[in-house]
């Protein structure tokens, strides 16, 4: 899958995507909401990796842990906090440069958004990198 097509939700409303998205977590996904919410816990040492490769991230990752309490209802009760943790583990099981750049990618979009939209994007971020 081409950097591009990582990052569909780029420029777009994501919350026109909401329905489709929490389909995906009944059907598909349906083990990230408890999954999202043990990960939370594992959230400070994630954000200390992430912020040492890359330290202009800093300011998003904090505004991610300002939001570690707070669910994402409208795609299957998803934290977060908890999705940055499974990305970032993800992202480091791969370990390739197209990889890394895509997760500041999509990082940066999220410095950006709303609540939803940091979901949206980490949500849609998780499904491209196991895909």
């Amino acid at each position: 899958m081409s950097n591009e097509d990582k990052t569909w939700y780029k420029g777009r409303d994501v919350h026109a995507w909401s329905g489709t998205m929490k389909q995906l977590v009944v059907e598909k996904y349906s083990l990230l909401p408890s999954a999202t919410t043990a990960l939370r816990s594992k959230f400070d040492d994630t954000a200390a990796e992430i912020n040492a490769k890359f330290p202009h991230l800093a300011s998003v990752v904090a505004k991610i842990k300002l939001r570690s309490a707070c669910v994402d209802n409208d795609i299957g009760g998803l934290y977060g906090a908890g999705l940055l943790v499974l990305v970032w583990q993800r992202v480091r099981s791969i370990n390739e440069p197209e990889t890394y750049k895509h997760f500041e990618d999509t990082m940066m979009d999220i410095g950006q958004t709303c609540l939803q939209g940091d979901t949206h994007r980490l949500f849609a971020t998780y499904i491209a990198l196991l895909e």
